[in-house]
């Protein structure tokens, strides 16, 4: 099976991260004294699942299930790494983060000015690298 993003532009992730907010809220509002979700609420998630495959929503369901994993799971680091490790494994790279977050203390660390402004000043300066190297290529 083949798993690919299935949408052309930000509708479908926008549409799967609503489908993932009502999703927990579902499951959230409606639960059993102990807890645990009740059948209102995992039948409101399945409408969400439901709506993600008719929807064709980002990876179809698996991008629901991903945000479902992380949510469920958010108490216990440990097994929030395995399963969003788990529930990513249709993107080659995307299991590899989980072993990030895994080492992550949860502190801020410490840093200079100088390294907050390389930083700061990274991600735009690529983009325009990046973007001039392109046109360059493409021209003429």
């Amino acid at each position: 099976m083949t798993v690919r993003r299935t949408g052309t532009g930000n509708a479908e992730t926008e549409q799967t991260a609503l489908l993932g907010l009502l999703a927990m809220k579902a499951l959230d509002t409606y639960q059993t004294p102990e807890g645990m979700p009740a059948l209102k609420g995992i039948l409101g998630a399945a409408a969400c699942f439901l709506a993600a495959a008719l929807l064709h929503c980002d990876y179809d369901v698996l991008g629901l299930a991903l945000i479902l994993a992380l949510y469920m799971t958010r108490k216990d680091k440990r097994a929030q790494c395995i399963a969003g490790a788990v529930f990513s494994l249709f993107e080659p790279v995307a299991p590899l983060a989980f072993g990030l977050v895994w080492f992550y203390s949860g502190e801020r660390g410490s840093s200079s000015k100088l390294e907050q402004w390389a930083f700061y000043w990274f991600y735009p300066v690529h983009l325009s690298v990046l973007a001039a190297a392109v046109a360059l290529a493409f021209s003429g």
